[in-house]
């Protein structure tokens, strides 16, 4: 199931082993090389300390909240090496300019979708530029058709390229239902049909 990150960030967090909400989502850790969130920085509630929560241990996403066994599965901020290179590079897809391989601007990332399944971020939604959006303010792009992630810009598939692509297809199938043209006369009036 895709749900947009709004739905994850405020969400609770319950446990099982308390059978009642131990804290809250406030931001996602985003790993910029593959797109999946690897962490939850986790409000608890009665301590002030920074947490996350690998979502390794989120067992299942409800619309109650994300649940988890028991607070055991909070790491601190610095604990996981591979959490903690991720929280240096302080990557933020949210207003991410969204340029195509040729350069072209496209907009900025304004929300994304997630899978409840790996948390992989597998849908961006990007707001046009203000000349371009009288028709379609938003759009969808797939994860399969983004490039590469650097700190100030997604790249993704120059869409210019895929419709001249499109453009040059030739069917190679005779359609029955259009009338087909006589076959070619012999051009020369001189010439003799040879039996």
């Amino acid at each position: 199931m895709l749900i947009s990150v709004d739905d994850v960030i405020g969400a609770n967090i319950l446990s099982l082993h308390m059978t009642s909400r131990i804290g809250t989502v406030r931001d996602l850790i985003i790993n910029p090389n593959n797109l999946e969130v690897i962490a939850l920085v986790v409000d608890r509630l009665r301590r002030s300390d920074e947490i996350v929560l690998p979502v390794a241990s989120v067992r299942e996403f409800s619309k109650m909240g994300l649940i988890i066994d028991s607070e055991d599965e909070f790491v601190g901020a610095g604990d996981v090496v591979k959490i903690a290179e991720i929280i240096k590079l302080d990557f933020q897809l949210k207003n991410l300019n969204v340029r195509t391989n040729s350069g072209k601007k496209l907009g900025y990332v304004k929300d994304f979708l997630l899978s409840t399944n790996d948390f992989a971020i597998e849908r961006l939604i990007v707001h046009r530029p203000m000349l371009f959006s009288l028709s379609d303010a938003e759009f969808y792009i797939a994860r399969s058709q983004i490039i590469k992630v650097t700190n100030r810009n997604l790249i993704v598939e120059d869409l210019a390229e895929k419709n001249t692509e499109e453009e040059d297809f030739i069917p190679n199938f005779v359609n029955p239902f259009r009338q087909q043209s006589a076959p070619a006369q012999n051009q020369n009036p001189d010439a003799k049909d040879i039996e």
